[in-house]
């Protein structure tokens, strides 16, 4: 054969009761294979290997038989982690890095720290985010925590409702105003989209709990504001603009529960939503469920 491909059948760590080891030795060093199958069943391992190529004809078979009071450990240095699926990562061996999403989660915000007439309130400001569209986790010991780091969306919305208080301004300097006389206020809300850098650890507590502490970058790529209000004859209006002036970068602390890949989240904004001078001052925290937090 010109080349042959690198197959790995790793059969480690056997255990038996007299505490003998057994050392794992290269069986086979193949190139330019062209389908690997590797079995377990009966208590034995098997591996067929077809060629490919110019070597389409070679064919090797191996079988291994596994003593009953043996142990075999196979593990893998990558895996891909999908939203919505648990992580195996708990069967693996120590430095093992892989492929995830998650972080995808619905909270609702209430003002904080703010003047009490903007009255931001939890029931109607909502937040959807997907803070690992793509992300990479680490875990340097089995037992030990995952370092996660991510890139994502999310759209953070604060709504004044039941209030003659709205924003009002433009795109140099937002004030709380009030609505048009004689009209009947709906809503005014200022909605804000950002690109979010997640670092997160999270520590499993058995193998279905997992506690996690994360600090998220927002780079803030667009804002907006909205009034909504009735006048006679209960015509609605809309007035808006865009490119509030918003913070461009702001900074979020998330500590979530979960429950294999259901959780539940408390965020924290220690920063003013608006750049300073630009807009009233308030800060913010939310709650609210997800997915893989």
């Amino acid at each position: 054969m010109k080349k042959i491909i690198c197959l790995l059948a790793v059969l480690a760590a056997m255990n038996v009761n007299g505490q003998n080891t057994v050392k794992t030795d290269t069986v086979a060093n193949v190139k330019n294979a062209g389908n690997v199958i590797i079995t377990e069943a009966g208590g034995s391992v098997s591996v067929q290997i077809q060629g490919s190529g110019d070597d389409r004809d070679y064919a090797y078979t191996y079988k291994h038989k596994v003593k009953p009071d043996s142990k075999v450990s196979v593990s893998q240095d990558w895996e891909l982690n999908p939203l919505f699926t648990k992580s195996s990562s708990k069967k693996n061996g120590k430095g093992k890095w892989a492929v995830v999403s998650g972080g995808m989660y619905i909270g609702f915000n209430r003002a904080v720290d703010d003047n009490p007439e903007v009255g931001v309130k939890m029931g109607s400001s909502v937040e959807l985010a997907w803070d690992r569209v793509l992300g990479l986790r680490y875990r340097p010991h089995k037992n030990g925590p995952d370092f996660l780091l991510g890139v994502g969306i999310g759209w953070k919305n604060y709504k004044i409702s039941d209030s003659f208080v709205c924003f009002s301004g433009d795109k140099n300097l937002v004030q709380l105003g009030s609505y048009p006389e004689g009209s009947y206020p709906k809503y005014s809300r200022l909605k804000v989209f950002s690109l979010r850098v997640p670092l997160s650890v999270r520590q499993k507590l058995g193998d279905d709990f997992s506690v996690s502490l994360s600090a998220i970058m927002n780079f803030n790529t667009h804002a907006s504001i909205k009034n909504c209000y009735l006048v006679e004859n209960d015509i609605k209006v809309e007035e808006s603009f865009n490119g509030a002036p918003v913070r461009d970068v702001s900074f979020d602390l998330m500590a979530a529960l979960n429950y294999e890949c259901l959780g539940v989240f408390v965020k924290y904004v220690p920063q003013s939503v608006f750049k300073s001078g630009k807009g009233p001052e308030f800060k913010s925290i939310s709650i609210g469920f997800g997915f893989s937090l």
